[in-house]
């Protein structure tokens, strides 16, 4: 199959995404829309370390490979459970091709203990545990549909989208760029989404 013949594929299918979504983190709106800023500004995504979710060594840089519409419904449900939250409604949204020719994998899920005894330890960043062995706790991250770029990821803004939570941002971020004299920022990226504006 071709690139064309995939991409047509993708566009034709509603779970399937030709883009790849890297969500930021934040307590609060401004404080994720703060981080955003940075990212932006430093044209780099800095790669998690195993303090978190990342297993082994390496420090890796988290995607979902998602359609808009499961990203901001996954957001959506993650308030609702009200439980610890771990993305907020802004980040960056790159070529899911383009970022493969610069390492990014999908990652394996599966047991933890099973899949290191399995993979070399150079490819444990690539490990997300997977577990229905206990029915009151079952560890299940799949719906994220998780790819991974193993270190930091520099980037261009030729290269990404922006997302934001809703209008309100989309003009606070259009007024930081003109306020910082980052107009090139506005004039090289692909665009800005409300991510509200896919669940209306």
């Amino acid at each position: 199959m071709d690139i064309k013949t995939l991409r047509d594929r993708a566009i034709n299918r509603s779970d399937m995404a030709v883009r790849v979504t890297h969500l930021t983190k934040g307590m609060n709106d401004e404080e994720a829309f703060e981080r955003l800023w940075k990212i932006l500004t430093d044209k780099k995504l800095k790669g998690s370390d195993n303090s978190g979710f990342i297993v082994g060594k390496e420090r890796a840089v988290c995607f979902q490979d998602l359609p808009l519409i499961n990203i901001a419904e996954n957001l959506q449900y993650e308030e609702v459970l009200g439980d610890k939250i771990r993305y907020s409604w802004f980040g960056l949204r790159f070529n899911k091709i383009q970022l493969y020719k610069r390492g990014l994998r999908p990652v394996i899920y599966g047991a933890t203990n099973v899949l290191k005894s399995d993979l070399t330890e150079k490819q444990y960043w690539r490990i997300v545990n997977l577990d229905y062995s206990d029915y009151n706790n079952v560890i299940d991250w799949s719906h994220e549909r998780e790819w991974r770029v193993k270190g930091d990821l520099e980037f261009e803004y030729n290269e990404i989208e922006i997302l934001v939570k809703n209008d309100t941002y989309y003009k606070k971020f259009i007024c930081r760029c003109v306020d910082d004299n980052r107009m090139d920022i506005l004039k090289n990226i692909h665009g800005i989404i409300p991510l509200n504006t896919v669940l209306l």
